[in-house]
């Protein structure tokens, strides 16, 4: 009885064994199934985009001067549209006309006399106006006066000039018909797709 007793006792030892072996194994699976695995998964995750990043890190200063030098072309390009807004406003601006035109005739000593503006034309792209400036001067003022307007902001375009002999005297009429364009309908957009 006694070997018995000591068998069964060596049997159930083993069985504790076995079960704790058995829970090893159960524990060293799970471990693997939901630790393991998850990592490699990330690991190898982490190791592509580890390869991706190197590559954006080695191609990085030609992309860097490429962004430069497309963000200089784009701040060139807009002061020269902002300039050439400047120079075809979206308003008549009949008055500032008229003063710029003062200016250049007083300093050219030209004498103006008046401007005469006809009807403003309106057309789906912009809006157009003739003005007649009339007036008296020197051959050498007249020249400096036309110079002068030429140089203007505003961008103006003559479309008639008369200019009258006189053999008696120094001074000659002139009369010049401008073309004034305003009002240009833009076909820029904005980074939301608007017309500016």
């Amino acid at each position: 009885m006694k070997n018995s007793h000591h068998h069964n006792r060596k049997a159930i030892g083993w069985s504790f064994h076995a079960a704790g072996l058995l829970a090893v194994v159960a524990m060293l699976t799970a471990f693997y199934q939901l630790s393991y695995a998850q990592m490699a998964d990330q690991c190898e995750a982490h190791c592509e985009r580890t390869k991706q990043l190197e590559q954006l890190l080695s191609n990085g200063k030609s992309i860097r001067l490429k962004h430069h030098s497309l963000r200089d072309e784009l701040d060139q390009l807009e002061q020269e549209t902002a300039s050439m807004r400047k120079r075809l406003p979206q308003d008549l601006e009949k008055e500032q006309f008229e003063s710029s035109v003062r200016l250049a005739a007083h300093a050219a000593k030209f004498r103006l006399q008046e401007a005469a503006w006809d009807t403003p034309e309106s057309t789906p792209t912009h809006s157009r106006v003739e003005v007649t400036v009339s007036g008296r001067g020197s051959f050498a003022s007249i020249c400096g006066f036309l110079d002068k307007v030429h140089q203007l902001a505003r961008i103006t375009k003559i479309i008639n000039l008369e200019l009258a002999t006189n053999q008696e005297s120094g001074s000659y009429p002139l009369e010049v018909t401008f073309v004034l364009v305003y009002g240009i309908e833009s076909n820029d957009t904005n980074k939301t797709g608007e017309v500016l």
